[in-house]
C-alpha cells in the first residue's frame, strides 16, 4: 500500500489507501479453497492407485509421467500468460497516454498563464463600466515585461466550465423555442483566437469594428458549421440565440475543450464587445516561464481594483498535465501489478523445473556415470524446460 501511494499524486488529495477486509476475506477463502483442492485431488488419485502405471514409470525411473508433466506445464504457462496480459495492458495504457500527449488539442497550451476574476455587481452595475474595466486591465497586462499576448474568454479550454444555450440556425423550422438545439457558447474578445493560436479556417475572427451598435456577429466552430451547413459556406449565415440575431463572420478550428479524449464540441463564440459577461478568464501568452509573472499579474489587477482578487491561477500546461494524470496512475498501477505477477510466474516456473530436476537425480547420475559432462546435463535440462515456453506460446 505504501508503494502504491508513492505513485498517486498528493494533489488533488485522494482518500487514503487501506486494506479492505472484504478483499482480505475473499483472498483468504480463495487461498483455503485452493489448498483444499490441490490437496484433495492428489489424495483422491492416491486412494485409487494405478499399479501398472506406477510399475511402468518405476521401470523408467522416478520421472513423472508425460501427462503429469503436461498438466504442470499448462498451469505454469497459464500463470505466465495472465501475468503478461497485465504487462501488455499496462504497456497499452502507457502508449495511449503518450499518444494523447502528442495529440492536437486545437490550440497551443505552452507558455499560457490563466487566471479568473469576477467583479461584483455592486461595484460594476452597468455593462459599460464592466467592459471599461476589462479593457483597461487588458492593456495593463499587455504592457508587462515578458507578456506577448493577452486575451479574455468566459471559459477557457480544459477548465471544465461549460455554458450552453439554445439557438436556431438560419433555415430551421422549429415550432417552439423548446425544440431548438443546444450547444456550448463562449464569450471572447478580439485577441482570443490569436492568443491561444486557434486557426480561422473561414472568414475572420472578431475585430475592433465589432462594437456595440454595429451588426451582431458570432464565430462558430467547425463542428457546429458542419452540423448545419456541411455543403455550403457558413460565413454570412445567421443564428438566433440569447434573444438576438447574429451573423456568422468566421469559422475556427475545433478545440478539444474537455481533454484530448473528448470529441470536438460545437461552439458559438460571442464577442465581449457586444455581449459582456460578468466573470471572465484571462490568458497571457508569455515569452518565458508563465509562473514567474504571477506576482506581477496580481499587482496589476490590484492596481486597477484594490478589492478585486484573482483565482484559479494556473498554466494551461498544468491543466493538460492534470488531464493526463488519471491515465498515468492507471498505467503505473497496472505496471507494478504486472511486474509482481510476472515475478510470481517466474518463481512458479523455477519451482516446477527444480522439482522436475530433483526427480531426475538418478537419471542424471546414470548419465554422468556414462560420461556426460556438466555442460551436457545443463543442455539437456534446458531443452526439457523449453516445452513450458512452447506451451505458453500455443496458449
Amino acid at each position: 500500500i505504501q508503494a502504491l501511494q508513492t505513485i498517486i499524486p498528493a494533489d488533488p488529495p485522494l482518500p487514503p489507501l487501506s486494506l479492505d477486509l472484504r478483499v482480505l476475506g475473499f483472498t483468504a477463502v480463495v487461498a483455503v479453497a485452493a489448498g483444499i483442492f490441490v490437496g484433495t485431488v492428489p489424495a483422491f488419485r492416491t486412494s485409487r492407485p494405478d499399479l501398472q502405471g506406477t510399475l511402468t514409470a518405476a521401470g523408467r525411473g522416478s520421472t513423472s509421467g508425460a501427462r503429469k508433466r503436461r498438466v504442470q506445464e499448462v498451469l505454469v504457462a497459464s500463470q505466465i500468460a495472465l501475468a503478461l496480459v497485465l504487462l501488455v495492458c499496462a504497456g497499452m495504457l502507457i502508449r495511449t497516454g503518450i499518444e494523447m500527449q502528442r495529440s492536437d488539442m486545437g490550440f497551443d497550451p505552452d507558455n499560457l498563464l490563466l487566471f479568473r476574476i469576477s467583479p461584483p455587481e455592486v461595484k460594476y452595475p452597468e455593462t459599460d463600466s464592466l467592459r471599461l474595466m476589462y479593457a483597461g486591465l487588458t492593456e495593463d497586462l499587455r504592457a508587462l515585461p515578458g507578456v506577448a499576448q493577452v486575451a479574455a474568454v468566459s471559459s477557457p479550454p480544459l477548465t471544465g466550465r461549460n455554458t450552453r444555450e439554445r439557438y436556431a440556425p438560419e433555415g430551421s423550422t422549429y415550432d417552439e423555442k423548446a425544440d431548438w438545439p443546444v450547444c456550448s457558447v463562449r464569450w471572447a474578445d478580439s485577441h482570443y483566437f490569436d492568443a491561444i493560436d486557434v486557426a480561422v479556417v473561414h472568414g475572420r475572427g472578431f475585430s475592433e469594428v465589432d462594437v456595440e451598435g454595429a451588426p451582431r456577429v458570432v464565430v462558430v466552430s467547425e463542428a457546429l458549421s458542419t452540423r448545419h451547413w456541411a455543403d455550403v459556406n457558413s460565413v454570412g449565415k445567421r443564428i438566433e440565440s440569447i434573444g438576438e440575431i447574429w451573423e456568422v463572420v468566421g469559422v475556427v478550428k475545433d478545440l478539444h475543450h474537455y481533454g484530448p479524449d473528448s470529441p470536438p464540441t460545437p461552439i458559438i463564440y460571442f464577442p465581449t464587445s457586444q455581449s459582456q459577461p460578468r466573470e471572465m478568464a484571462f490568458l497571457l501568452r508569455t515569452s518565458g516561464v508563465p509562473e514567474d509573472l504571477i506576482p506581477s499579474v496580481r499587482a496589476t489587477v490590484l492596481s486597477i481594483d484594490p478589492d478585486q482578487p484573482i483565482f484559479e491561477v494556473t498554466t494551461m500546461s498544468e491543466r493538460l498535465r492534470v488531464e493526463f494524470e488519471g491515465y498515468r496512475i492507471v498505467a503505473d498501477v497496472n505496471g507494478v501489478l504486472g511486474i509482481v505477477a510476472l515475478i510470481m510466474a517466474v518463481v512458479g516456473v523455477y519451482g516446477v523445473m527444480a522439482y522436475s530436476m530433483v526427480q531426475r537425480t538418478h537419471e542424471t547420475g546414470i548419465r554422468v556415470a556414462f560420461g556426460a559432462t556438466p555442460r551436457d546435463i545443463r543442455r539437456l535440462m534446458t531443452r526439457k524446460g523449453a516445452p513450458v515456453s512452447y506451451t505458453h506460446l500455443t496458449l
